[in-house]
């Protein structure tokens, strides 16, 4: 009941974004550029396959904000709070680990920005299942490159983080991984988008072993301030990590 009722304030305050929006989305960007960011909500389902057997769902509500310090400098600002449902051997469910990231973003050129900032990971989680109980700090640094040729608003795009615990419980595994974040992305025509992801992942506590995924998400923008989206991902490499592949689907509106 508790995870019903949270869901449904995630839904309730998306439709109230969605229904009161007075500003759209900057016309050159669909916001999926996370160093060409604009205000916006999202509310993300996604479901993972589990190698080991058993599912893992969660419904994901995500607030993104800009700030413009000036016409080369940005800030965008990112918060993910996320309801998990895990259904291994015992089925569990209940909020899982925060996340709040800021970047400062600088655009150098015509077509070149980049950018650095801080992730960090609030074990807010309600069960044991549903998190990782640590506090997890991650620098970030990136950067994309518009490709107009490939059609108005297309990008490539590439962020390096260094994720690792710095406090929590002690009998909960620390996390020491490097993450790389690639995107190509291609604007097609009447709004929609393909993009090709990868959220690959060194990890140094499991003996350097990778995962690597591979996605396509699909996706099209509805007038001027909605957005829906879904993406398959798969894994190439999974030496480090349970899942088998994951879907995830979302709507977003900007504001």
């Amino acid at each position: 009941m508790k995870n019903s009722n949270t869901i449904g304030k995630y839904i309730t305050i998306f439709l109230l974004l969605a229904f009161t929006s007075s500003a759209f989305a900057d016309a050159k960007s669909s916001g999926q550029n996370a160093l060409h960011p604009v205000a916006r909500a999202d509310l993300r389902y996604e479901y993972e396959n589990l190698k080991e057997g058993g599912d893992e769902h969660q419904a994901i509500f995500r607030l993104e904000e800009k700030l413009d310090i000036n016409e080369g400098v940005k800030v965008a600002l990112r918060a993910d709070l996320p309801t998990v449902f895990v259904d291994e051997e015992e089925s569990s469910s209940g909020l899982g680990d925060s996340l709040f990231q800021a970047l400062v973003i600088r655009k150098t050129s015509k077509r070149w920005r980049h950018a650095c900032g801080l992730r960090t990971i609030v074990p807010t989680a309600t069960e044991d299942e549903t998190g990782k109980g640590k506090w997890d700090l991650a620098p970030v640094i990136g950067t994309s490159v518009d490709l107009p040729e490939l059609g108005h608003g297309s990008f490539s795009s590439l962020l390096l983080r260094y994720r690792f615990s710095v406090l929590g419980e002690s009998e909960r595994r620390d996390v020491n991984q490097l993450e790389f974040d690639l995107d190509i992305n291609l604007h097609l025509e009447n709004r929609w988008f393909a993009e090709i992801t990868s959220d690959a992942v060194l990890n140094f506590n499991a003996g350097d072993r990778w995962a690597v995924p591979i996605g396509l998400e699909v996706g099209k923008r509805v007038g001027k301030s909605l957005i829906f989206s879904v993406e398959p991902q798969y894994f190439l490499v999974r030496d480090s990590t349970n899942v088998q592949f994951l879907v995830e689907s979302r709507v977003g509106v900007f504001f």
